[in-house]
């Protein structure tokens, strides 16, 4: 990482860091959804410990829903086990949330700011330029969610759920978590310079870029319907359709940032 490309990144992290609203945003997120998942497993879970065991139709029933991970454990036990996979299906939502907050004002923010004018000025290149806008939005979101998976795992544990965080702690969701979690997050910032770097107004950039979010929504709703289940083979191909499709938005967002047509529109809007 070059000294232009630290300089634009120490930039938008001061800029960011001073904003209420976006820290309210980073830290209120991730939290609202830790007391959600840890709520959610560790309630059931007490509840099912005291409760009459489920009967063998319904913890079948409940085990097409949850698939091979549930082999081997009783209803109880795959109940939580399903509970808690949604939970973490909900955290993957957090590297294309919490980027969107302010990568979408990236580049508008600059204009509503008058700060792009000198900055296009200076001699940094336009992939340094965006590569740091992406990092200064992508590395926080990816922090905060490991920080938040991390939470919501020994919230688990601290409730007595242990033996279902050590199950989700499996390789196809540590290479979720790990790996696909950042591919996500460059993928929704890119999405969001992108069209943060065609429009005027930092609400309808936000707003667009939101659309991001909708495939791990529908990701999400299908697990919960039984439709298919998340498991390694899922993973893997996800990650490598997020590789190509992130060296995609990479090279559009380049090509589609030109310098001298975004201060032409910009000074005449």
């Amino acid at each position: 990482m070059n000294r232009r490309v630290r300089a634009v990144l120490r930039k938008e992290w001061e800029e960011v860091f001073k904003n209420g609203l976006v820290l309210f945003t980073m830290v209120f997120t991730p939290l609202l959804f830790v007391v959600m998942g840890v709520g959610t497993v560790g309630g059931t879970g007490m509840a099912t410990r005291g409760a009459p065991p489920m009967s063998q139709a319904e913890a079948a029933e409940l085990r097409k829903l949850a698939g091979e991970q549930c082999a081997g454990l009783d209803g109880a036990a795959c109940l939580d086990l399903y509970l808690g996979t949604l939970m973490l299906l909900l955290f993957m939502m957090l590297p294309l949330i919490l980027p969107t907050v302010f990568a979408a004002y990236s580049v508008v923010g600059e204009k509503t700011g008058r700060t792009l004018e000198p900055l296009l000025a200076t001699p940094i290149r336009t992939t340094e330029l965006l590569l740091a806008k992406v990092l200064a939005a992508a590395v926080p979101a990816v922090v905060v969610t490991w920080g938040g998976v991390a939470c919501y795992l020994g919230g688990l544990a601290l409730l007595g759920e242990g033996g279902t965080a050590r199950a989700l702690l499996s390789p196809a969701w540590l290479a979720a978590v790990g790996v696909l979690a950042p591919l996500l997050a460059v993928g929704g910032v890119l999405a969001a310079v992108i069209v943060s770097s065609r429009v005027n107004d930092p609400r309808t950039a936000q707003q667009l870029s939101g659309v991001v979010v909708m495939p791990l929504a529908m990701v999400l709703v299908g697990q919960s319907m039984g439709l298919f289940i998340v498991d390694a083979a899922m993973v893997g191909v996800a990650v490598v359709v997020m590789v190509v499709l992130d060296l995609a938005l990479a090279w559009v967002s380049v090509a589609l940032f030109d310098r001298e047509n975004v201060l032409t529109r910009w000074k005449g809007a």
